[in-house]
């Protein structure tokens, strides 16, 4: 497991730039879906359509596979989890879910969180649960992973944290995830509301790392390639170590269509429900 301080403008410019032309290329090639979607900033309200989406996040997950984690056995974690979103999200709403507007069903979502350094500072409470040892076996890796931001960046008291995104396999592939993942995310808005420089992602699959690189995140962690179930059982992730990867959000581009759409004549508000 290594770590490192990572120099993120060597690649900032290209990375903005890069960015830029690929929400330009996806407003345009999935215009389509401007009118197909609905997309909602989370509140409780969408606490079940959150726990049904998750069922299918469970499943498809490294990490969660090889520590045997379901949402069935790992809920308490899961709501938890929720409600600390929940609650961050009055002080900044990036995270959302999306629906199929025709059938009304929830097709994907997208989970932002604030992390701090010293927990009993955060400015807002959650309801806490007891968490057992197939809960733990799955988040503690999670949690030490991403807690290496504070030992990277030492006078940093605040961090964003990209927890995950998630798109039913029924859509996939048709732009949902191109169009959804940043839409209409200001990172550098997002900074001065958080007081947080830097948004992290503990990654756990290949094609989320090299998403995270060709978006400009730099690599600056090596977590486990070896976890414990609790049969006690050391079991290889299939996809590798986890990767903490993290950029600075004071001037990071977002891969945002929403701007373009807005152009065209396509959406003329961010959110369908506020």
């Amino acid at each position: 497991m290594t770590s490192r301080v990572p120099c993120f403008s060597t690649r900032k410019t290209i990375a903005n730039n890069f960015k830029k032309m690929k929400a330009q290329e996806y407003a345009l090639k999935y215009q389509g879906l401007a009118d197909k979607l609905r997309i909602d900033q989370i509140a409780p309200k969408h606490f079940n359509h959150l726990m049904d989406l998750s069922r299918g996040y469970f499943e498809a997950e490294s990490l969660r596979n090889a520590t045997g984690s379901t949402i069935d056995n790992c809920r308490n974690g899961m709501e938890e989890l929720l409600h600390c979103i929940f609650a961050s999200q009055s002080i900044c709403p990036n995270s959302a879910i999306c629906y199929d507007k025709q059938s009304n069903k929830p097709i994907a979502f997208r989970l932002y969180n604030i992390g701090f350094r010293h927990p009993l500072k955060a400015p807002f409470s959650f309801p806490e649960h007891e968490l057992s040892e197939q809960e733990l076996s799955l988040f503690n890796p999670l949690d030490e992973t991403f807690d290496k931001i504070w030992h990277i960046f030492p006078h940093e008291e605040v961090a964003y944290k990209t927890e995950a995104v998630y798109v039913a396999p029924s859509v996939r592939g048709s732009g949902v995830y191109q169009v959804f993942t940043q839409y209409n995310v200001d990172f550098p808005a997002t900074a001065k509301a958080t007081g947080a420089n830097y948004v992290g992602a503990v990654c756990t699959s290949l094609a989320i790392k090299d998403w995270h690189a060709n978006m400009g995140f730099d690599s600056v962690y090596k977590g486990p390639s070896v976890v414990t179930n609790t049969k006690g059982e050391s079991v290889r992730l299939p996809e590798d170590e986890l990767l903490l990867m993290v950029d600075d959000m004071r001037d990071m581009v977002a891969v945002d269509v929403y701007p373009f759409w807005k152009e065209m004549g396509l959406k003329r508000t961010p959110y369908d429900e506020q």
